[in-house]
């Protein structure tokens, strides 16, 4: 069975989220912040640990984004975003790749229209096989030999 932390707990994390994010959220808002996600997270999860981690750290990328979208925050590298309908496996597997091959100079992330609740099967046989192809290679090739990929929205076509 899955157990709420303490009150104290997200307290505390809200208080150390309002420091770090000083005048741009107050306290009560960055605990919003942790305790919603927490909530929809916990409603979907079938494991309990490291639920308050995940939601502390979505809430700090929210306020990340925020900071920077207000110009009070310098974005360190460009962003990235690979999109699909489903979120699925294809924009993770276009992201990773990307965010390899950048060595810290680029930040790529995934998202989905209406995200699946399952890999597509299509994805999870090329990972298989990436897998295997690896495993049958006697010289292995990272996922970071992949060329770079610019901004690029997939598609189902």
């Amino acid at each position: 069975m899955i157990t709420r932390p303490g009150e104290a707990l997200f307290d505390r994390i809200a208080v150390r989220l309002a420091g770090r994010f000083h005048g741009l959220v107050s306290t009560e808002t960055a605990r919003s912040l942790v305790v919603d996600p927490y909530g929809q997270l916990r409603a979907t999860s079938n494991v309990d640990a490291h639920l308050v981690v995940l939601a502390e750290r979505f809430a700090a990328e929210r306020l990340t984004a925020l900071a920077q979208a207000e110009g009070r925050l310098d974005k360190p590298v460009p962003e990235v975003l690979f999109a699909c309908d489903a979120n699925a496996g294809r924009s993770q597997m276009v992201a990773a790749p990307a965010m390899a091959r950048g060595h810290g100079r680029l930040q790529a992330r995934s998202a989905g229209i209406a995200p699946a609740a399952e890999l597509e099967p299509a994805v999870a046989e090329t990972a298989a096989s990436a897998t295997r192809s690896t495993r049958s290679s006697s010289t292995c090739s990272p996922l970071s030999a992949i060329p770079a990929l610019d901004q690029q929205r997939t598609s189902d076509a």
